[in-house]
């Protein structure tokens, strides 16, 4: 394996550990929400609406926007993120039924 491999292989492995440790933070903080009154469903739409702003800022900067394909490569990622929970969530069910 190259070095630089490697290092990629390190980055990932670091990324996940965070991408792990800030959905984490999220999911807290969205609870914090939750047990002060605040109605699930406008927590959830205020997490997308963070998400969607954030992520325009991270690729466009502060003064910029999404154009057309970028406004597709995001919908896509959000609907693969979506999915992957899905299937994590399906398994455990699978999982729980066949103890029972």
């Amino acid at each position: 394996m190259s070095s630089e491999s490697t290092e990629q292989t390190k980055n990932t492995e670091k990324n996940a550990v965070s991408h792990q440790e800030l959905l984490n933070e999220f999911i807290a903080l969205a609870n914090k929400f939750r047990n002060e009154g605040v109605e699930i469903h406008d927590i959830s739409t205020a997490l997308m609406a963070s998400s969607a702003v954030y992520t325009t800022y991270v690729f466009t900067g502060n003064e910029g926007y999404l154009k057309e394909s970028g406004i597709k490569k995001v919908i896509e990622a959000y609907e693969n993120h979506v999915r992957r929970v899905q299937s994590l969530k399906a398994s455990q069910q699978t999982a729980n039924d066949d103890k029972k």
